[in-house]
């Protein structure tokens, strides 16, 4: 009988699928669990028992970072209609469309489409447009990584995106150095349940959502859903419908292991960390039209922002670039204290809707004196984590 292998827990599994993109019999499969979390399924049938996707598993793992910026950078596409339609400063689709116009790129990245996350691979310039913007669920990489290895192999240049983890999964799928590989990776803040995204869609009956973050009202003011009904598009610009950002905002309802994430430090997987450079929001800084945290962490990423002639960048340093991005220097494992991720899908079955909504996005309902100490002690939790960075912080600012 075959032994199965010993893939990573629900408690630590990071999502980033290497297992399924590693199997060589396709014995895995790439589902949501009951939380609303992707969850890798062998099957048994399938299974030869070689145990690759475990030791790939367990490189994902343990966890060697060495690549660090030297000098970190804020700064904006100069292409105004390219800025506007961007999460912040536009800087990924300036990189991406210079890789396609000078090297024919092929250009990976996470893709919203019919209300789902996942990744795609697109060659036109013309297509860059659906890989814009932040997306806060976890995409589905399924596949992704063979896809770029076949790129690679016969010689194409590839810009793949993505979150930290799915970065190091896919290089050690690759398991050697490409130099037609350009690789940018995101300060990412953890990824929200499914199941969350789904029931903001079916609590504001907003049919499809066509951006996380609508930058109509201006950068950091966009924390409103674009959306499309009957054909008919509008942001809803109410703060208690926007159940979804809440429960985002308080991290009631992230993936396990993004509270204990290994990612969260200077020292980063990709050629690229790109951000929001949220330092510049109460500045005189500030422009509405967005201004993105760029940290070229390697040669190869250095010389891709050389050649990008549509990126303007401005030096910072490096302890305002992390005050403002506490997720390049810790993570938040005090947070687990009110995590609900690995209750989501029992509370939802058993419990009234509303009560549950109220539960996972209390900011929302925290005048309602039934929910008050509930809000009170997520306050105090996350009062707790700030002093805590702080403490960090004036330790290591000697160092930065």
């Amino acid at each position: 009988m075959v032994r199965l292998p010993n893939l990573a827990s629900e408690k630590e599994c990071f999502g980033c699928m290497l297992c399924a993109d590693t199997c060589p019999k396709q014995a895995i499969t790439i589902q949501e669990n009951a939380n609303g979390f992707w969850m890798p399924y062998i099957d048994s049938s399938l299974c030869v028992g070689c145990h690759l996707c475990e030791h790939k598993c367990k490189m994902v793992q343990s966890l060697l970072l060495q690549d660090k910026c030297k000098q970190p950078l804020y700064g904006w596409c100069i292409d105004d209609s390219i800025r506007n339609s961007s999460a912040s400063g536009g800087v990924f689709t300036a990189i991406a469309l210079e890789m396609i116009r000078k090297h024919n790129a092929v250009v990976f990245g996470a893709s919203l489409q019919n209300n789902k996350v996942c990744h795609i691979g697109i060659e036109a310039a013309a297509d860059l447009f659906m890989l814009q913007g932040s997306k806060y669920i976890q995409s589905k990489t399924e596949g992704i990584y063979q896809s770029v290895r076949d790129y690679l192999k016969v010689g194409r240049f590839v810009v793949f995106s993505g979150t930290p983890c799915q970065v190091k999964a896919l290089k050690i799928f690759l398991n050697t150095d490409y130099d037609n590989l350009l690789t940018i990776d995101l300060i990412c803040h953890g990824v929200v349940s499914n199941i969350i995204f789904r029931r903001h869609i079916e609590k504001n009956k907003c049919g499809e959502v066509l951006a996380f973050r609508d930058k109509s009202k201006g950068w950091g003011r966009d924390v409103f859903f674009l959306t499309k009904k009957k054909g008919v598009v509008s942001v809803d610009t109410n703060w208690r419908h926007n159940f979804f950002y809440h429960a985002f905002q308080l991290e009631t309802c992230t993936r396990n292991s993004c509270y204990d994430c290994p990612f969260c430090r200077q020292e980063r997987v990709a050629d690229i960390t790109i951000g929001d450079y949220w330092a510049a929001k109460h500045t005189e800084e500030y422009d509405a039209r967005g201004i993105s945290t760029i940290l070229p962490n390697t040669g190869i990423g250095q010389k891709a922002l050389d050649v990008c002639s549509i990126i303007v960048t401005k030096k910072v340093d490096w302890l305002s670039t992390i005050k403002a991005n506490p997720r390049l220097f810790i993570s938040r494992p005090l947070f687990k204290k009110f995590a609900c991720g690995k209750y989501i899908g029992r509370m939802y079955k058993y419990l009234p809707n509303i009560l549950v909504d109220n539960i996972l996005g209390v900011w929302y309902s925290k005048r309602n004196l039934l929910f008050l100490p509930w809000f009170k002690y997520i306050q105090s939790v996350k009062q707790k984590y700030e002093l805590e960075y702080q403490q960090l912080l004036k330790q290591s600012a000697d160092n930065l």
